[in-house]
Order: C-alpha cells, then sequence, then structure tokens
C-alpha cells in the first residue's frame, strides 16, 4: 500500500489482514452476543446456529470484502475505540509499548 509523503499509514481492515490471523481476532476481540447480533442482521437463521457455529461463519466471512467484513469491522473499531484513538495518536512504536505494558500488569 503506497503511502503520499507525510501521511500517516491507514490501519489494515480485517478482510486486509492475514486470514491465518482471523480466528484469533473474532474469538478475543468480540464476543459471542456481539457476534450473534451481527451475523443475524446478515442471516436471520444465524439465531439458530452455535456460539461455534457462529465463530466459524465469522472466520470465513472476515477474509471476503463484503457487507459482512464491513458489519465485523465496524463492530471492532466500535468496541475497541478508546485503544484505537490512543494508539492512533502516537507517532512511533516506542509510545505504543509502554500503554502496553502498563495494562499488562507485572511479570
Amino acid at each position: 500500500m503506497p503511502l503520499v509523503a507525510g501521511t500517516p499509514p491507514r490501519r489494515r481492515r480485517i478482510w486486509e489482514v492475514s486470514t491465518s490471523f482471523h480466528c484469533s481476532i473474532i474469538g478475543t476481540c468480540l464476543t459471542a452476543a456481539e457476534l450473534r447480533q451481527i451475523l443475524i442482521k446478515i442471516d436471520p437463521d444465524a439465531q439458530k446456529e452455535t456460539d461455534h457455529e457462529l465463530h466459524g461463519r465469522a472466520v470465513l466471512l472476515a477474509g471476503q470484502k463484503g457487507h459482512a467484513s464491513k458489519l465485523l469491522q465496524k463492530a471492532l473499531d466500535r468496541r475497541h475505540r478508546s485503544a484505537i484513538n490512543q494508539l492512533g495518536k502516537a507517532a512511533t512504536a516506542r509510545p505504543v509499548a509502554a500503554p502496553a505494558r502498563a495494562r499488562a500488569g507485572p511479570g
């Protein structure tokens, strides 16, 4: 993704991230209730699916740019807005590491 001089890099969208990360992102960054709410918007029959089935479907949809992945991205952005805003203000990776270490705690 080419950058114009002086413009900050754009965050990647879920469909732009390697598919090998989708399972972890979907499983840890969204609750089962949030996932169910998103997938019911796409297919009302998703209400009948187990949490595991919903997770599997969301992982597959995350890799395809379309309505479903945009809804997933919107939910991720909304759920993690404060962290995105905080990290977006950092000019380099160094200031980003300090808050991450503080959140992780000792050890």
